[in-house]
């Protein structure tokens, strides 16, 4: 997996409990990727983080992401 900026890092992953071919990529500057781990793509960038991503979790029931950062912030994003 090749993440979009040099030098980016990977800090978190998660597969999805929806979605069995689908992995969740926190990175070193702050963005989640959404990766289909069947052909290899980044499907989607979530971003709203200026710090590394420490925690990512996928609350089903909502169908939404939850990340904590190194920023202090909790962002919820809606999945579709």
């Amino acid at each position: 997996m090749k993440l979009t900026e040099e030098g980016e890092g990977v800090t978190r992953m998660l597969f999805s409990k929806i979605h069995n071919h689908i992995l969740y990529v926190g990175s070193t500057y702050g963005s989640i990727y959404i990766f289909d781990i069947r052909n290899g793509e980044i499907t989607k960038t979530l971003k709203g983080h200026v710090a590394p991503v420490m925690e990512i979790v996928e609350n089903v029931t909502h169908n939404v992401l939850i990340s904590a950062g190194d920023d202090r912030k909790c962002l919820v994003f809606q999945l579709i």
